[in-house]
């Protein structure tokens, strides 16, 4: 509903940027972000013991740092999206391709942060905390 909101009555494609304290409408993609992360709780909630958990495990016990790394990515990706843009890439403007490719992004952004964890961890050992917490 967050998505098809955003992207049809909106019409908004992409992040919400705005000044702090500044009213620039309903950020949808908050929404859709909240509604995501609670949907994928009550679906962790039912997986059964041992499917998947060392993979849950890894997940979070990187989350702290992968909370900070990711940024960094968010900011890699806008500037890819811009340079295809300006280079003649059109965006969707329609509800299941802009889905896809935020779920996308979002797996490029998650699994990409925990690389840059695990090899900052390899590389700088103890150390690392000092760049990623």
């Amino acid at each position: 509903a967050a998505a098809f909101m955003q992207t049809y009555v909106d019409v908004h494609v992409g992040n919400y940027h705005k000044h702090a304290f500044v009213w620039a409408g309903i950020d949808w993609q908050l929404l859709q972000t909240l509604g995501f992360c609670l949907w994928l709780l009550v679906v962790c909630r039912y997986l059964p013991p041992g499917r998947g958990s060392q993979h849950l495990r890894l997940l979070a016990d990187n989350s702290f740092p992968i909370f900070f790394v990711h940024p960094l990515l968010s900011i890699l990706v806008e500037n890819v999206i811009r340079i295809a843009v300006q280079s003649g890439w059109s965006i969707p403007h329609s509800v299941w391709p802009a889905l896809w490719i935020s779920a996308l992004i979002f797996i490029f952004q998650l699994y990409g942060s925990l690389l840059v964890v695990l090899l900052l961890r390899r590389g700088w050992g103890e150390k690392s905390r000092w760049v990623i917490g």
